[in-house]
């Protein structure tokens, strides 16, 4: 058992390969290599490019694998999911607790994307089958690899504001973590690059829950992604008012007071060496690492966004009633 456990710690579930007439999962050998890279896609192209992944031919395992490779690893149970609206620091945030060799951070794993899609099917057998499945993939990425972690931060992709009910019955007490952050700051940043957020063929509108048929202009990713930020506010309401285990955080209060912010929800104790290591990391863009950071004015005027700034504004009444 003990030789299986240091094989099996080395290899993840890439993406699921097929999920017709039975779940396919991908694997690859990650040897020894760090999760450090601000989003996991890059950390899977780190992986992709290693010797043993270079075979002509995939290692697949069926999800009756997965569960059962689960349950032969030593793991870190998530100490907290951070959720977000895009565009207000979480990626920073991220980056900041992975830069503790105790703590595993995982940023925007497409694999947990792709479960969690698999959550939500029409199908009562798959949605059983994909949330035992999301509890197998997130122990395999907890995988105690050194054997010295014992922190796991888990930051979600933003349109997984929709899945908080779900992901709350899988995990009754771990703590939520919110970020959000003026909806005209993140318009602004989203007008000036789009995410896939802002694209609906990568992610539909069921996942947001649009009803109805959607017109040409509401598909335009600028139309389209101030229509899911309407979703992501209401959401974060929704779940902030009636769930204790879930915190606030509001861009604006800063680094230093976010970090310090999510030390005390989640029970973790930041030492002194290490916080000097997130103001240092402060310094610099989240998602370049080498390039200094510098805010960008985000006071374009946006237009039409008031009903945003009323939801965004009950958010922050949520956020100061709770402190």
């Amino acid at each position: 058992m003990d030789e299986l456990r240091k094989v099996l710690k080395n290899w993840i579930p890439e993406k699921i390969l097929s999920e017709k007439n039975e779940l396919l999962f991908k694997c690859l050998n990650c040897r020894n290599l760090e999760f450090s890279e601000p989003f996991f896609n890059d950390t899977l192209r780190k992986f992709r490019s290693l010797p043993a992944n270079l075979k002509q031919y995939n290692s697949v395992v069926t999800a009756g694998m997965i569960n059962e490779w689960a349950g032969n690893i030593d793991f870190v149970p998530p100490s907290a999911f951070v959720f977000h609206v895009s565009r207000c620091g979480s990626t920073l945030v991220s980056q900041c607790l992975g830069l503790n060799s105790e703590y595993i951070s995982l940023s925007e794993v497409p694999l947990f994307d792709q479960v969690l899609r698999l959550a939500v099917s029409k199908d009562d057998a798959m949605k059983t089958s994909a949330q035992q499945l999301f509890r197998s993939v997130v122990k395999i990425y907890g995988a105690k690899r050194t054997g010295a972690e014992n922190r796991l931060f888990i930051k979600n992709d933003c349109w997984h504001l929709m899945f908080c009910k779900q992901l709350r019955s899988l995990y009754p007490d771990t703590p939520f973590v919110i970020m959000y952050r003026s909806p005209a700051a993140v318009i602004e940043s989203n007008r000036r690059t789009s995410g896939l957020q802002c694209i609906n063929s990568f992610v539909p509108p069921d996942i947001y829950g649009m009803e109805g048929k959607l017109s040409d202009e509401d598909t335009r990713p600028d139309n389209y992604f101030r229509m899911a930020l309407d979703k992501f506010y209401r959401a974060i309401i929704e779940i902030a008012t009636v769930d204790s285990r879930t915190l606030l955080l509001n861009y604006n209060e800063g680094l230093p007071v976010i970090m310090s912010q999510i030390a005390a929800f989640t029970g973790t104790e930041f030492s002194a060496a290490f916080q000097g290591k997130i103001l240092e990391r402060g310094a610099y863009h989240a998602k370049k690492p080498g390039e200094q950071f510098v805010e960008k004015n985000t006071a374009a005027e946006c237009k039409g966004i008031e009903s945003l700034e009323e939801l965004y504004n009950s958010i922050e009444k949520i956020r100061v009633k709770s402190r």
